[in-house]
């Protein structure tokens, strides 16, 4: 079976929690399994193939052009401060990485969602479409956002973004991986 395991940023060498995480939800599936972590990465200009194992392939999708100024005007910094949610409603705008993104889901068999940022980049592809879809909650992202973000606009705009991106997640995905009971039961009274 092949796996493809989608977050927003490169988690190889893991040097954070989520990037733990990730690593090792890819490093448990490829033990079985075929397995290739597909992450946005903003230091390459074309897809990297990198073999971490036999089974375990990390391909990092340019993601620099997220940064141009005309996406900036779409999503301007000044809404959105945090970096996982602009870079989110960015990629749905690029064109290019959605055709890379559905040449891999077109050779999986199981898609992983890991956190909900990829998946407004995702839903726009058909590659996924009649397979099964995996939500990797590390978090109720919409909690946080609602609990961490600033007053005024910007938690209005942030925790609706958010809400949006992880109740669609959670309406499409086949099944939600959570990390503990608290969560279960909050996804389960939000969505």
């Amino acid at each position: 079976m092949n796996v493809l395991v989608l977050n927003q940023w490169n988690v190889f060498p893991p040097a954070t929690g989520g990037a733990h995480a990730v690593y090792e939800l890819c490093s448990g599936i490829s033990r079985n399994h075929d397995c290739t972590l597909a992450c946005l990465d903003e230091s390459v200009g074309d897809t990297v193939f990198e073999k971490i194992s036999d089974s375990f392939t990390l391909a990092r999708l340019p993601a620099k052009s997220l940064r141009d100024k005309c996406l900036r005007f779409l999503v301007p910094n000044i809404l959105f401060k945090n970096n996982a949610v602009k870079l989110s409603l960015r990629s749905r705008f690029s064109v290019e990485l959605r055709e890379k993104i559905n040449a891999l889901a077109q050779t999986a068999d199981v898609i992983v969602v890991a956190h909900p940022w990829v998946w407004p980049l995702l839903r726009n592809v058909d590659g996924w479409k009649n397979k099964p879809l995996v939500y990797d909650a590390h978090n109720v992202e919409t909690q946080l956002a609602e609990q961490n973000s600033r007053p005024g606009l910007e938690k209005l705009l942030h925790a609706r973004v958010v809400k949006m991106i992880e109740s669609e997640l959670c309406r499409r995905a086949d099944l939600i991986l959570c990390c503990s009971d608290e969560d279960k039961s909050e996804f389960s009274e939000r969505f």
